[in-house]
Formats: C-alpha cells, structure tokens, sequence
C-alpha cells in the first residue's frame, strides 16, 4: 500500500472529519487515480484498454456515487489489518 496512493485515505481511516473526505474526494477519484489503479504495475500501459478507467469515472460521477466510494474507501481501513491471513 504505498502512501503516495494511500495517504489520503491513511488520513481520513485515522480522522473522518470532512476535510480528510474532500482530500480523498479530490486524490482517489480523480481521472489520473482512476486511471491508476487501472494501469499501475502493468509492463506495458499501451495494452491497457482506457474503457476500464472511463467507464469507471463515468459510473463514480453519477449522482450519489461519489459518496458511496468515499464510504468504501472508509471502509475498507479494516482491511490492510488482515493482509497478513
């Protein structure tokens, strides 16, 4: 989990107040997060269809949805504590 993606949520697991949720709103759901999490780790980026990353941003835009991921994202700060099993 490298804290140049995951700061931003690092900071809202440890303190839900809303500034931490309008950083992560900006840093996470961004189009070059989107894109990302789609791309990173891949040898070859140019294989790598933007469909993914584009449908995603247009399904997180539709009203509502924004707040659904940032609740996720929340969320999921139970999970990094079970990698080990």
């Amino acid at each position: 989990m490298p804290d140049s993606f995951w700061a931003p949520a690092k900071a809202l697991w440890s303190d839900r107040c809303p500034e931490n949720f309008q950083k992560i709103r900006e840093a996470a759901i961004s189009h070059g997060a989107l894109e990302w999490s789609h791309t990173h780790g891949v040898k070859d980026v140019s294989k790598i269809s933007p469909d993914s990353w584009v449908l995603q941003k247009a399904l997180v835009n539709h009203p509502g949805n924004k707040e659904i991921m940032l609740d996720l994202l929340y969320d999921y700060r139970s999970n990094p504590g079970l990698y080990p099993e």
